[in-house]
């Protein structure tokens, strides 16, 4: 490169000559030349030197390599070395040529670049205001004047020298001792030589560009992908780097030793020069906005601050983050606020406040004003380290609570599926809130009523999503109880495998907290009872209190969970009570509306909506505490309470449906509501609460029939049923005949039904043949109800009703199969009935197998019934469930062929009936398969007889087997008075009653003389087998 000397300024120095060049040998082979406008860089090559910079030149004489010649824009007055690519040069320059020069103004000043030895560029430069004395302004500058010092550039002996005190100074660092380490150099062999250290140059062991990176800006020149303001143009800084695992500076001292300091002298001033700390990048990002920056260059080195503190960083970095505005001063003015930029402050707040309880107090009042933002900053609220005053979670519930219950007042008359979604969320989260905050006891009482729950529901997973949820809340909630810790304070760069606490989904498993209620509730649980029940009392003077609010129901809901915390589960177990009857108008609409379908069709089955499983934990916290009477005992009291119905409005019918049928039980005495530990639901009480809802109180009663008959038809342990129930009869009867669906039978009388179709029976008959013989309905009175219905007319029914015979039938398939039962069983028995039933079966029930079982079973009037029934099937009439149509063939006819094969009946005669030149398709195939059908009965009533047979006789061998064993008798003297045995520790002994020596001498001899068969001979039966006397059966 062609150096140019020629470009000096004319105003200080027209001729180099005039100037004396500055040397400074930075390194033992590298020499810096500052002369007039040059700067360069010589390297020394010596003989037989190996190194990088000495292998292209293998001479034996010394050689001089330019490395680096550059022009500079001053006159150079001193050079000095930064690092390896960067020098500092101190230079004169001249205002001659600038037009903003003023009077009695200097025309030179001394200036301080960096220059790059690369390109020599100038990185950065500063005028150095020094002081000028006894100079008039045209007097020209002295470069010998100035002088610029460095602590890199210090004296110092031979690189070996240097590198064994290094080696020194470490070794004494470490706590080596020294006299070893000359004593094992002595010793050791001669051609063993130990490695040397190379001595490295202070210059050359930093860099300023690492240093800029690491304390100044460091991403300041970096990509935009590491940034937030990639993701969302919304932010103009790195807001995230808390949540992001990078690598920072390790020690912050090391890297302020390893600084370089400088001084300037002149004659008359002295400037000492350093490079920028870590204040003076905080205070280049504050000035360009940017307090994310601020705030990672004062966490990652806040051993180095001097001028601010981590509290105001905070503050300005969380005011930036929640304000998107351009300045800290317009934060109090209207913004956009997205939830991005809530969530980013609210997951940053327990890393920067850690247990500064000044911070928390101050921003959970800042979140406060945001709409939304407690909601968010709820999760990340410390609850054991810190543990803040409970004022603070006061105030935290509350402020959140009546920012929801703005919300859903203005959102009440919505209907948007989202905002309703929307809604229930924030409640959901609210509840979370205080039941995290509440008593730790009442976390482990909850996760076992969900853990029950999800038990129950394992097999039937349908609906419990809310439960899982709930268990997976509570959960989470007694970890951070038990574990949170503010050890997360500042260290946002940890690992997060090895900080299990910072997943928060999937906390590790801890031990529960010991039985019993505690009291260790973060907030004032008295204060937040009155809260809600002052909110509760003004609801009341409004018109809220009259509507379906979920401000209220949410009321309720919070006033439950803080009795449960206190163990009144009683209270607990009444407000959850009071929702269901605020939820009953609109849950009563779908509880009933596929409910009479459930019992009177086989093929429906009734199932609750997935949102009635939300409280199904209320079931479960009845079990555990025996809160079964509070259900039944304020029905006594009061008729017009319902908790029975609330329940179900609570929780579903299908669940709460199953837990009063499984706990329901005969009626007990009016001593029941003294009793406060009865796990049982009397019968009497809960239809009583059920009467003004008529399905309900049907689903009940049929449910009750069909699951548990023991309490209601069946009785197995008194012989009179208790009258409560017989009443409950009559009203199940009534029920039934309200809510009969008159279906007309779609098959013919020429169909045979399967047998399926023909064991099925409705419900009132299912009814009727179990209800009937307890007496609460009697069958004249259902008989006439039942023809009464058949014939039009509605209403109770009276003594003073027509009879019987008068009424004119307007549905005949309606009751009639039950109808037929009922006279079948109370009837007179005549003639009359006997038609009368047959009729009922092939006209309105519309089944041949039931006439053909009739005529059957009817042995007074079966001949009559046979020859009513072939004259029936004769005439060519077939009713069918459209009316009755005539038909010329014998299809009806060969039906009753079949079905009197398969009932057993004489085919004979009905063969004889059959009319000449009537035709009856595959009569042939029906008559063999008929006989063939008789043949297999005769052979399985045959196999049945002989197998009895061998039975009587082995079972009477066995008999005679055990008979000629011998019976051990204990003999006592008479005068032995009887002698109870003592209780022993066996649970299960018991007294033995000694007998005198002459009732066991005549107890001995009868049981010999039945042995021998000799007692009772005239009341024996001879079986007609050939056996000893004594084995005769009588």
């Amino acid at each position: 490169m062609r150096l140019s000397f020629n470009v000096a300024r004319a105003s200080l120095y027209p001729h180099i000559s005039g100037l004396s060049p500055t040397l400074l040998f930075e390194r033992s082979d590298s020499l810096l030349i500052c002369w007039g406008d040059c700067l360069m860089n010589m390297i020394i090559n010596h003989p037989g030197v190996t190194s990088n910079e000495a292998e292209a030149y293998s001479s034996r004489k010394s050689s001089v390599k330019c490395e680096m010649a550059w022009e500079l824009d001053c006159v150079g007055c001193d050079v000095q070395s930064i690092d390896a690519d960067f020098v500092a040069v101190l230079g004169l320059t001249s205002k001659a040529s600038q037009t903003e020069l003023e009077k009695d103004e200097e025309l030179h000043f001394v200036e301080l670049q960096i220059i790059k030895r690369s390109d020599g560029s100038v990185t950065a430069s500063d005028v150095l205001p020094l002081v000028v004395s006894n100079r008039t302004v045209d007097d020209k500058p002295c470069t010998r004047e100035y002088v610029l010092y460095s602590s890199f550039s210090t004296p110092r002996m031979e690189d070996s020298i240097e590198s064994e005190g290094e080696e020194i100074l470490d070794e004494e660092a470490t706590d080596v001792d020294i006299q070893n380490i000359i004593m094992n150099t002595m010793v050791s062999s001669i051609n063993e030589e130990r490695p040397k250290k190379s001595f490295i140059d202070q210059h050359m062991r930093w860099s300023i560009e690492s240093y800029r990176r690491a304390i100044i800006d460091k991403y300041y020149e970096e990509e935009d992908s590491i940034s937030v303001s990639s993701v969302n143009s919304e932010d103009s800084d790195d807001y995230t780097f808390l949540f992001r695992q990078d690598n920072t500076v390790s020690c912050s001292a090391k890297t302020l030793t390893n600084v370089p300091i400088m001084v300037v002298r002149s004659r008359d001033d002295v400037v000492l020069t350093q490079i920028r700390d870590v204040d003076d990048s905080i205070e280049n990002a504050q000035v360009a906005k940017n307090y994310g920056m601020a705030l990672q260059h004062g966490l990652n080195h806040r051993q180095m601050l001097r001028k601010h503190s981590l509290g105001e960083l905070i503050d300005d970095f969380l005011t930036a983050v929640l304000n998107p505005s351009s300045t800290v001063e317009d934060y109090e003015s209207p913004r956009q606020l997205s939830i991005r930029r809530l969530e980013i402050a609210a997951k940053a707040t327990p890393i920067l406040f850690g247990a500064d309880i000044r911070l928390w107090q101050h921003w959970v009042y800042e979140f406060s004003c945001i709409p939304g933002g407690l909601l968010i900053l709820r999760p990340y609220v410390p609850v054991r380290d810190p543990k803040l005053p409970a004022e603070i979670y006061n105030m935290f519930l509350q402020s959140m609570f009546k920012e929801i219950s703005e919300m859903l007042l203005k959102g009440a008359a919505e209907t948007d599926a989202g905002l309703v979604a929307v809604h229930d969320n924030a409640v959901d989260l609210f509840l979370a809130a205080v039941r995290a905050w509440g008593a730790s006891s009442s976390l482990r009482d909850r996760m076992k009523l969900h853990q029950a729950v999800l038990a129950d529901g394992a097999n039937t997973p349908k609906g419990l999503n809310d439960q899982p949820r709930f268990y997976k809340e509570a959960e989470i909630a007694l970890n951070a109880r038990m574990k949170q810790s503010a050890a997360v304070y500042l260290k946002y760069e940890r690992n997060l495998e090895e900080d299990p606490f910072m997943d928060s989904e999937h906390p590790p498993p801890m031990p529960l907290p010991p039985s019993g209620v505690i009291y260790d509730s973060l907030f004032g649980v008295d204060v937040m009872k009155s809260f809600f029940v002052k909110i509760l009392k003004d609801m009341k003077v409004s018109s809220l209190d009259t509507t379906l609010h979920p401000s209220k129901i949410a009321c309720l809901e919070v006033l439950a969970e803080l009795h449960f915390m206190e163990g009144s589960y009683s209270k607990a177990l009444e407000m959850y009570l009071k929702i269901g009857s605020q939820l009953l108008p609109y849950n009563l609409k779908n509880i009933e509306l596929n409910l009479l379908d459930s019992i009177l069709e086989r093929d429906c089955i009734y199932s609750d909506p997935a949102s009635y499983r939300r409280h199904l934990h209320v079931l479960k916290m009845v079990k555990s505490n025996e809160l079964h009477r509070l259900l039944v005992v304020s029905a006594v009291d009061d008729e017009e309470d319902t908790p029975l119905v609330a329940l179900i409005s609570l929780v579903g019918l299908e669940d709460a449906g199953q837990f009063i049928i499984d706990h329901c039980m005969l009626p007990e005495s009016k001593a029941y509501t003294t009793h406060a530990t009865s796990l049982s639901l009397p019968i009497d009480l809960v239809a009583k609460q059920l009467k003004s809802y008529p399905k309900l109180l049907f689903w009940l009663l049929h449910n009750i029939l069909c699951n548990k008959p023991e309490i209601y038809v069946t009785f197995p342990n008194t012989a009179v049923p208790p009258s409560s129930v017989t009443k409950l009869h009559k009203v199940h009867f009534d029920l039934l005949i309200k809510f009969e669906k008159l279906d007309m039978p779609e098959r013919k009388l020429s169909s045979i039904p399967s047998f399926d179709e023909l064991n099925r029976q409705s419900p009132l008959l299912v009814f009727l043949k179990t209800a009937l013989p307890h007496g609460g309905i009697r069958s004249d009175d259902v008989r006439l109800t039942l023809e009464r219905h058949r014939a039009g007319e509605k209403g109770p029914t009276s003594k003073k009703s027509s009879s019987s015979s008068k009424l004119i039938v307007e549905y005949p398939h309606l009751f009639a199969h039950e109808l037929a039962y009922v006279i079948e069983r109370s009837g007179k028995g005549d003639e009359e009935d006997s038609i009368k039933i047959l009729n009922l079966y092939l006209e309105g029930v519309v089944s041949l197998p039931h006439a053909v079982q009739y005529a059957e079973r009817n042995i007074t009037h079966s001949s009559m019934l046979w020859d009513n029934l072939i004259s029936y099937c004769l005439n060519t009439k077939e009713n069918g469930g459209r009316g009755t149509v005539t038909k010329s063939d014998g299809a009806l006819f060969g039906s009753l062929l079949e079905v009197a094969a398969r009932s057993g009946a004489d085919l004979a005669l009905l063969v004889s009936k059959i009319p000449t030149n009537m035709n009856i398709d595959g009569i042939r195939y029906r008559l063999v398969a008929a006989i063939s059908d008789y043949q297999t009965k005769l052979n399985m009533h045959e196999s049945a007889f002989e197998v009895l047979s061998q039975d009587k006789v082995t079972l009477l061998r066995e008999h005679y087997h055990r008979s000629k064993r011998g019976t051990r008798v204990n003999l006592y003297a008479a005068e032995q008075p009887f002698v109870p045995v003592k209780e022993s520790e066996d649970e299960d002994s018991v007294n033995i009653v000694l007998k005198p020596w002459k009732e066991g001498k005549e107890r001995l001899a009868s049981r010999r003389r039945n042995r021998q068969g000799q007692g009772r001979q005239k009341g024996m039966t001879n079986l007609g087998i050939s056996l000893p006397r004594s084995l005769e059966i009588h």
